[in-house]
């Protein structure tokens, strides 16, 4: 795969139903594009939940990638897109509280700021694949019901502004894919922006069990490594439902 982004690849809305789903419609007429708006009415979160997103509270954006041959199944899109929003954010707030969690969050001061949903469709014998990112501009209601904790940018004392963020995603992806290409690198620099250290003791909690062990990282396909008191490796795949990993 590679970014090569057309003369008109960056799209503004000024509503969208689902960019992901304005995402795969445009493929079907050019190679590529990121289509962005903070106006979300029907955004898809993972595992079929819903993303709140009211009119102005939230930055919704999808990078649409052209359809060809089925990728190799060692890449990972919502690993890369992690990195790739980590580091636009730290550039813009250098002193900002930056880091991923695993499988497909950004977290601000520990608080879950962004999510990543990442679909492919089939066009004949290609497949098309869209990245989407969800962020929280400003805090809502909503949130505080949420069984989690949740940030938005506007605790920020200067926040970055919307469209200033999917500019300097936009411009910078070609370089990061560059960079990451290889499963190896691409997992080596997310775990530098995780929170948790490698070696870490942990409890996890997956597929309905418990144990202790040891935090190993990632595989090459992006799936969960602990180690437990017996010397057993377990992958936890990113379609876990029930995930929980904190420090023991």
């Amino acid at each position: 795969m590679i970014f090569d982004w057309p003369p008109h690849g960056l799209i503004h809305r000024d509503s969208a139903t689902s960019t992901n789903d304005d995402a795969f419609a445009l493929l079907q007429q050019q190679p590529a594009c990121l289509v962005w708006t903070t106006h979300q009415t029907a955004g898809r979160g993972s595992r079929g939940r819903a993303w709140l997103s009211p009119a102005g509270h939230g930055l919704a954006l999808s990078i649409g990638l052209a359809p060809g041959p089925a990728p190799p199944d060692q890449f990972c899109y919502p690993i890369f897109a992690a990195v790739a929003l980590c580091d636009v954010l730290r550039r813009l707030v250098p002193d900002g509280d930056w880091s991923v969690k695993w499988p497909n969050d950004l977290l601000l001061n520990g608080r879950k700021l962004a999510g990543i949903l990442c679909e492919s469709r089939w066009f004949g014998k290609n497949v098309a694949i869209v990245i989407g990112i969800g962020v929280n501009l400003k805090r809502h209601p909503g949130m505080d019901e949420l069984p989690k904790g949740y940030a938005a940018l506007d605790i920020l004392a200067e926040p970055p502004a919307a469209e200033t963020i999917v500019r300097r995603l936009y411009y910078s992806l070609p370089a990061q894919f560059e960079a990451l290409a290889q499963p190896s690198l691409l997992m080596a620099a997310w775990q530098q922006r995780c929170g948790f250290p490698l070696g870490s003791p942990v409890t996890l909690t997956a597929n309905g069990r418990t144990l202790d062990g040891c935090y190993e990282g990632l595989n090459h396909d992006g799936n969960l490594k602990v180690r437990d008191q017996h010397n057993r490796l377990h992958l936890i795949q990113q379609t876990c439902d029930d995930f929980v990993l904190r420090p023991r």
